[in-house]
Protein backbone atom coordinates (compact mmCIF):
# COMPACT_ATOMS: atom_id res chain seq x y z
CA UNK A 1 0.00 0.00 0.00
CA UNK A 2 1.48 3.34 -1.00
CA UNK A 3 2.17 5.90 1.70
CA UNK A 4 0.25 9.11 1.16
CA UNK A 5 2.22 12.33 1.49
CA UNK A 6 0.78 15.71 2.30
CA UNK A 7 1.18 17.59 -0.98
CA UNK A 8 -0.83 20.67 0.02
CA UNK A 9 1.07 23.88 -0.44
CA UNK A 10 1.66 26.38 2.32
CA UNK A 11 -1.15 28.71 1.26
CA UNK A 12 -3.74 25.96 1.55
CA UNK A 13 -2.39 24.88 4.93
CA UNK A 14 -2.51 28.47 6.14
CA UNK A 15 -6.29 28.14 6.25
CA UNK A 16 -6.25 25.32 8.81
CA UNK A 17 -8.34 25.86 11.92
CA UNK A 18 -6.52 25.27 15.20
CA UNK A 19 -9.04 25.69 17.99
CA UNK A 20 -6.40 25.51 20.74
CA UNK A 21 -2.97 27.11 21.07
CA UNK A 22 -0.36 25.35 18.95
CA UNK A 23 3.35 24.64 19.05
CA UNK A 24 5.18 25.64 15.88
CA UNK A 25 8.43 23.81 15.13
CA UNK A 26 10.69 24.66 12.18
CA UNK A 27 12.45 21.63 10.75
CA UNK A 28 15.75 22.30 8.99
CA UNK A 29 17.99 19.27 8.95
CA UNK A 30 17.93 17.30 12.21
CA UNK A 31 15.15 14.76 11.86
CA UNK A 32 16.59 12.82 14.81
CA UNK A 33 16.33 15.81 17.11
CA UNK A 34 12.93 16.76 15.70
CA UNK A 35 11.53 13.39 16.75
CA UNK A 36 12.98 13.81 20.25
CA UNK A 37 11.51 17.32 20.47
CA UNK A 38 8.04 16.11 19.50
CA UNK A 39 8.30 13.26 21.99
CA UNK A 40 9.11 15.78 24.74
CA UNK A 41 5.80 17.66 24.20
CA UNK A 42 3.60 14.68 23.37
CA UNK A 43 1.19 15.47 26.21
CA UNK A 44 0.55 19.02 25.01
CA UNK A 45 -3.17 19.82 25.03
CA UNK A 46 -3.12 21.50 21.65
CA UNK A 47 -1.66 20.94 18.22
CA UNK A 48 1.93 20.32 17.12
CA UNK A 49 2.71 21.95 13.79
CA UNK A 50 5.95 21.07 11.96
CA UNK A 51 7.01 23.51 9.24
CA UNK A 52 9.33 21.59 6.95
CA UNK A 53 12.12 23.93 5.84
CA UNK A 54 14.59 21.21 5.01
CA UNK A 55 16.79 21.64 1.96
CA UNK A 56 14.75 21.13 -1.23
CA UNK A 57 11.73 20.70 1.07
CA UNK A 58 12.11 16.94 1.13
CA UNK A 59 8.64 15.65 1.84
CA UNK A 60 7.94 14.35 5.33
CA UNK A 61 5.19 11.74 5.53
CA UNK A 62 2.29 13.04 7.56
CA UNK A 63 0.41 9.78 8.04
CA UNK A 64 0.52 9.33 11.79
CA UNK A 65 1.51 5.68 11.79
CA UNK A 66 4.29 5.99 9.18
CA UNK A 67 7.58 4.36 10.19
CA UNK A 68 9.51 7.62 9.64
CA UNK A 69 8.25 8.82 13.01
CA UNK A 70 9.44 5.74 14.88
CA UNK A 71 7.79 3.85 17.68
CA UNK A 72 6.09 6.15 20.18
CA UNK A 73 5.64 9.09 17.83
CA UNK A 74 3.24 7.55 15.35
CA UNK A 75 0.04 8.52 17.10
CA UNK A 76 0.95 11.93 18.48
CA UNK A 77 -1.37 14.57 17.05
CA UNK A 78 0.72 16.61 14.63
CA UNK A 79 0.52 18.31 11.25
CA UNK A 80 3.39 18.69 8.81
CA UNK A 81 3.43 21.62 6.39
CA UNK A 82 5.60 21.01 3.32
CA UNK A 83 6.09 24.42 1.63
CA UNK A 84 7.01 24.66 -2.05
CA UNK A 85 10.39 26.18 -1.14
CA UNK A 86 12.10 26.34 2.28
CA UNK A 87 11.12 29.40 4.31
CA UNK A 88 13.61 31.54 6.17
CA UNK A 89 13.36 32.01 9.93
CA UNK A 90 11.55 35.34 9.61
CA UNK A 91 9.15 33.99 6.97
CA UNK A 92 8.42 30.99 9.18
CA UNK A 93 7.71 33.18 12.19
CA UNK A 94 5.32 35.28 10.12
CA UNK A 95 3.60 32.08 9.00
CA UNK A 96 3.02 31.04 12.62
CA UNK A 97 1.93 34.61 13.36
CA UNK A 98 -0.66 34.42 10.59
CA UNK A 99 -2.09 31.17 11.94
CA UNK A 100 -2.42 32.68 15.39
CA UNK A 101 -4.29 35.72 14.09
CA UNK A 102 -6.59 33.75 11.78
CA UNK A 103 -7.47 31.28 14.51
CA UNK A 104 -7.77 33.99 17.17
CA UNK A 105 -5.43 32.11 19.48
CA UNK A 106 -4.64 34.10 22.65
CA UNK A 107 -1.04 32.90 22.41
CA UNK A 108 1.07 30.24 20.72
CA UNK A 109 4.35 28.43 21.25
CA UNK A 110 7.46 28.19 19.09
CA UNK A 111 10.09 25.56 19.77
CA UNK A 112 13.43 24.75 18.14
CA UNK A 113 13.65 21.31 16.58
CA UNK A 114 16.66 20.56 18.80
CA UNK A 115 15.03 21.69 22.07
CA UNK A 116 14.08 19.32 24.87
CA UNK A 117 11.80 20.86 27.52
CA UNK A 118 12.16 19.12 30.85
CA UNK A 119 9.06 17.46 32.38
CA UNK A 120 6.43 19.97 33.42
CA UNK A 121 8.06 22.96 31.70
CA UNK A 122 5.48 23.35 28.94
CA UNK A 123 2.62 23.14 31.43
CA UNK A 124 4.21 25.79 33.68
CA UNK A 125 4.83 28.06 30.71
CA UNK A 126 1.24 27.70 29.55
CA UNK A 127 -0.15 28.38 33.02
CA UNK A 128 1.84 31.59 33.24
CA UNK A 129 0.71 32.68 29.78
CA UNK A 130 -2.92 31.96 30.71
CA UNK A 131 -2.64 33.94 33.94
CA UNK A 132 -1.00 36.97 32.33
CA UNK A 133 -3.56 36.92 29.53
CA UNK A 134 -6.52 36.70 31.95
CA UNK A 135 -5.04 39.60 33.92
CA UNK A 136 -4.72 41.57 30.67
CA UNK A 137 -1.03 42.16 31.29
CA UNK A 138 0.93 43.66 28.40
CA UNK A 139 3.31 40.77 27.99
CA UNK A 140 4.87 39.99 24.63
CA UNK A 141 7.08 36.91 24.79
CA UNK A 142 7.97 34.45 27.55
CA UNK A 143 11.29 32.66 27.16
CA UNK A 144 12.69 29.53 28.80
CA UNK A 145 16.29 28.73 27.83
CA UNK A 146 16.36 31.87 25.70
CA UNK A 147 14.04 31.23 22.72
CA UNK A 148 14.54 27.47 22.42
CA UNK A 149 10.95 27.25 23.68
CA UNK A 150 8.87 30.40 23.97
CA UNK A 151 5.25 31.49 24.08
CA UNK A 152 4.13 34.57 22.14
CA UNK A 153 1.16 36.77 22.93
CA UNK A 154 -1.45 36.92 20.16
CA UNK A 155 -2.05 40.60 20.90
CA UNK A 156 1.59 41.41 20.15
CA UNK A 157 1.60 39.80 16.72
CA UNK A 158 -1.49 41.76 15.74
CA UNK A 159 0.75 44.82 16.01
CA UNK A 160 4.11 43.51 14.85
CA UNK A 161 5.64 41.26 12.19
CA UNK A 162 9.12 39.85 11.69
CA UNK A 163 11.25 41.88 9.26
CA UNK A 164 11.94 39.48 6.38
CA UNK A 165 15.01 41.48 5.34
CA UNK A 166 16.68 39.37 8.01
CA UNK A 167 16.53 35.73 6.87
CA UNK A 168 17.91 34.42 10.15
CA UNK A 169 20.40 36.18 12.39
CA UNK A 170 19.11 39.41 13.96
CA UNK A 171 15.49 38.77 12.93
CA UNK A 172 14.63 37.72 16.47
CA UNK A 173 16.61 40.52 18.15
CA UNK A 174 14.97 43.06 15.85
CA UNK A 175 11.48 41.75 16.65
CA UNK A 176 12.09 41.86 20.40
CA UNK A 177 13.44 45.40 20.20
CA UNK A 178 10.33 46.70 18.47
CA UNK A 179 8.10 44.70 20.82
CA UNK A 180 9.66 46.60 23.72
CA UNK A 181 9.22 49.86 21.82
CA UNK A 182 5.50 49.08 21.68
CA UNK A 183 5.41 48.62 25.44
CA UNK A 184 5.33 44.83 25.63
CA UNK A 185 7.24 43.05 28.39
CA UNK A 186 9.68 40.27 27.50
CA UNK A 187 9.77 37.74 30.32
CA UNK A 188 12.67 35.42 31.16
CA UNK A 189 11.17 32.44 32.98
CA UNK A 190 14.44 30.46 32.92
CA UNK A 191 12.45 27.22 32.90
CA UNK A 192 14.79 24.32 32.08
CA UNK A 193 15.05 23.34 28.42
CA UNK A 194 18.00 21.42 27.03
CA UNK A 195 19.26 23.05 23.86
CA UNK A 196 22.60 22.31 22.16
CA UNK A 197 24.27 25.33 20.56
CA UNK A 198 23.89 25.78 16.78
CA UNK A 199 23.20 22.10 16.07
CA UNK A 200 21.23 22.75 12.87
CA UNK A 201 23.82 25.19 11.49
CA UNK A 202 26.72 22.91 12.34
CA UNK A 203 24.95 20.02 10.63
CA UNK A 204 25.00 21.87 7.28
CA UNK A 205 28.42 23.20 6.14
CA UNK A 206 26.82 25.21 3.34
CA UNK A 207 24.39 26.94 5.71
CA UNK A 208 27.21 27.57 8.18
CA UNK A 209 29.36 29.14 5.46
CA UNK A 210 26.55 31.43 4.26
CA UNK A 211 25.79 32.57 7.80
CA UNK A 212 29.44 33.46 8.36
CA UNK A 213 29.60 35.39 5.08
CA UNK A 214 26.39 37.38 5.66
CA UNK A 215 26.67 37.98 9.41
CA UNK A 216 28.40 41.37 9.12
CA UNK A 217 26.02 42.42 6.35
CA UNK A 218 22.94 41.91 8.51
CA UNK A 219 24.65 43.38 11.56
CA UNK A 220 25.25 46.57 9.55
CA UNK A 221 21.59 46.63 8.47
CA UNK A 222 20.49 46.12 12.09
CA UNK A 223 22.62 49.01 13.32
CA UNK A 224 21.46 51.32 10.51
CA UNK A 225 17.83 50.43 11.14
CA UNK A 226 17.80 50.56 14.94
CA UNK A 227 20.50 53.08 15.80
CA UNK A 228 22.91 50.72 17.48
CA UNK A 229 23.83 47.13 18.23
CA UNK A 230 21.80 44.91 20.56
CA UNK A 231 21.07 46.68 23.88
CA UNK A 232 22.45 49.89 22.42
CA UNK A 233 19.61 50.79 20.07
CA UNK A 234 18.48 54.43 20.03
CA UNK A 235 15.82 54.81 17.32
CA UNK A 236 12.07 54.91 17.97
CA UNK A 237 11.36 54.85 14.24
CA UNK A 238 13.22 52.50 11.86
CA UNK A 239 16.23 54.25 10.34
CA UNK A 240 15.18 57.30 12.36
CA UNK A 241 13.20 58.25 9.28
CA UNK A 242 9.51 59.18 9.11
CA UNK A 243 9.26 57.29 5.81
CA UNK A 244 9.29 54.05 7.83
CA UNK A 245 6.96 55.08 10.65
CA UNK A 246 4.02 53.15 9.26
CA UNK A 247 5.81 50.17 7.69
CA UNK A 248 3.51 47.16 7.56
CA UNK A 249 5.73 44.94 9.65
CA UNK A 250 5.59 47.49 12.50
CA UNK A 251 1.82 47.76 12.42
CA UNK A 252 0.64 44.20 11.90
Amino acid sequence: MAIELDKSNIIEKANMILAKPFIGIMHTNRMDMLMDAIQSVKNFDGHILVLNNSKDCEMIPTVRNHDTWGQGLRYIKKTVVNPIVPLTYSQSMNYFRGLCIRNENPYYFVMHEDALPQPGVLEKLQERAKLCTLNKERWGVMFTNEDSLMVINGELVKELMWDTTFPGYFADTDFYYWARQKGYELIETRLPVKHPTSSTINADPQLNFKNNVTYQLYLKYYVEKNGGKRDGETFTIPFNNQLFKFDNYLNG
